[in-house]
């Protein structure tokens, strides 16, 4: 279920645009090894740093409709239901320009539950249905194994393997979905 507050709902979790109030959850995120190591690029963010992301994260969600999303178990306390944080991101380096990537970042103690392939198909969903998208891209480190299964179960294909100037050296593996 998609709310037009930006809010996404799926069967066992709420994501919803991230709050200036999200500090503790974005230093849980940066505390999170590979979190730290694939969002972060191992760049350590001290809390006051951590603050400042935030309101870039929200004033980009403002200026465009969609991007950082914080991700809860449903029927849990926000803070005990906290799992990690999903993304609707534009991509300038593709073709066609502006691209719509969807990605997440799940706490360890998250992860292997499911609760990844349930993001990625609410991120589809409200890409297509709410955001009139006609595909989505993913771009996954090619060592990632489990995510490539996330997105395969979703029917997403393999396009391309390439570097994009604004994410630094590291080379992602492309894939897409299309609407049909």
């Amino acid at each position: 279920m998609t709310h037009p507050s930006g809010v996404i709902e799926t069967e066992r979790l709420i994501m919803r645009p991230v709050l200036v109030d999200d500090v503790d959850y974005a230093i849980r995120l940066r505390e999170d090894e590979l979190i730290l190591k694939y969002h972060f690029h191992g760049k350590y963010y001290n809390d006051e740093e951590m603050a400042e992301r935030i309101k870039v994260w929200i004033n980009i969600y403002n200026e465009r409709g969609y991007g950082f999303l914080m991700i809860f178990e449903k029927g849990v306390p926000e803070e005990e239901g906290f799992i990690g944080k999903a993304a609707l991101w534009k991509v300038d380096e593709l073709s066609p320009p502006e691209q719509l990537e969807i990605a997440y970042l799940l706490l360890e103690a998250h992860r292997g539950k499911g609760y990844a392939t349930e993001v990625a198909k609410g991120l589809v969903k409200y890409s297509f249905e709410v955001l009139d998208k006609e595909n989505v891209v993913a771009l996954i480190e090619a060592e990632n194994e489990p995510s490539k299964r996330v997105i395969g179960r979703l029917g997403f294909k393999y396009e391309q393997s390439r570097v994009l100037p604004t994410r630094g050296e590291m080379e992602y593996e492309i894939y897409r979905l299309n609407r049909d």
